[in-house]
């Protein structure tokens, strides 16, 4: 038994076979769009060009290990795998990024006493660039810890 999955058109992602690799489940899929990067050839399913292909990959379905399969998933598609890549990418972001914030509290502008100081943008911030790739949009407040009236 396998998914057969013949989409012929440049599926950005196909969730359908992840999720049959997560049950074990051997994939038979037409080599469009992502299927060359999820399907693993001969190892998690088969990326076949056309019917004929498919066919025949049906036949050869069975030598392939479910436990393999289910393997292959829980290394590469995971919620976990995936969450700790992007903790990985923003960590080397800010890595990279070395900002420094340059916003000033005026330690007499507390506004309606929530300890809350309106800042004041330091004038090489004021052109907006930060780490040379984003754009700094507005100053926040920030909180002034031993704020006097």
């Amino acid at each position: 038994m396998a998914l057969l999955a013949p989409i012929d058109w440049p599926e950005p992602f196909g969730l359908v076979t992840i999720e049959a690799m997560a049950c074990g489940t051997p994939v038979i899929a037409f080599n469009r769009g992502a299927v060359p990067e999820i399907v693993e050839h001969g190892l998690t399913g088969f990326v076949v060009e056309d019917e004929t292909g498919a066919v025949g990959a049906v036949n050869r379905s069975d030598r392939l290990s479910r436990k393999k399969i289910r393997s292959r998933f829980e290394d590469r598609f995971t919620a976990r795998r995936m969450a700790e890549d992007y903790i990985a990418v923003y960590r080397g972001l800010i890595e990279a990024a070395d900002l420094h914030p340059r916003l000033v509290a005026r330690p007499k502008a507390v506004r309606g006493g929530l300890g809350l100081t309106q800042p004041q943008v330091d004038s090489q911030a004021a052109s907006g660039r930060v780490s040379g790739r984003s754009r700094q949009t507005s100053a926040k407040p920030q909180t002034a810890i031993n704020a006097r009236p």
